[in-house]
């Protein structure tokens, strides 16, 4: 059976990988006696996005031989073939609790740090978006306009505008 980080790799989704070694999944084999619900409960617990988690459960369904491809289609007669018996999931043995393993616990901290991270790069990012999107030109002819009608008052009646000024001032 396939490493998870092969088979993170066939899916583009090499990101994870990290994740699942971190939780201690190496082999895809360890993913296959997982119910629906298990499978959901762990992709998420890991941090995969829905879609990415979707393709995931997707590509063990079609290891499990349950996919969703359709068969080609043949212009002959098929003889039928005599179905072979799927082998029964090994179930792997309960790991230990995360409280007696310093170790684990320090890999989840660091785990969960690294999740942080990328939200942090994303939003980072998002932000250096904007602020190039800004109109910043648009900015400066309003900014000179000001400028312009601050010089026309003063220019109009310089005296009244230092008494105003000043009347603030002693307020």
């Amino acid at each position: 059976m396939a490493s998870i980080a092969d088979h993170l790799a066939s899916l583009n989704l090499p990101q994870y990988q990290p994740r699942f070694i971190a939780d201690g999944i190496t082999h895809v084999a360890q993913l296959l006696p997982l119910s629906e619900a298990e499978l959901d409960a762990k992709l998420a617990a890991l941090g995969l996005l829905k879609g990415h988690a979707i393709k995931f459960r997707l590509s063990l369904e079609t290891i499990r031989g349950r996919g969703t491809q359709s068969a080609p289609v043949r212009s002959q007669p098929v003889t039928p073939v005599k179905p072979t018996p799927t082998p029964t999931p090994v179930r792997l043995p309960p790991k230990p609790p995360v409280e007696d393993n310093p170790l684990m616990l320090e890999t989840q901290k660091i785990t969960a740090k690294l999740v942080e991270i990328d939200s942090l790069k994303e939003a980072i990012n998002a932000s250096k978006t904007a602020i190039l999107r800004l109109d910043v030109e648009a900015y400066r002819k309003v900014l000179d306009q000001i400028e312009a009608l601050q010089r026309s008052l003063r220019e109009q009646e310089p005296e009244e505008n230092v008494e105003m000024v000043e009347a603030e001032r002693t307020e």
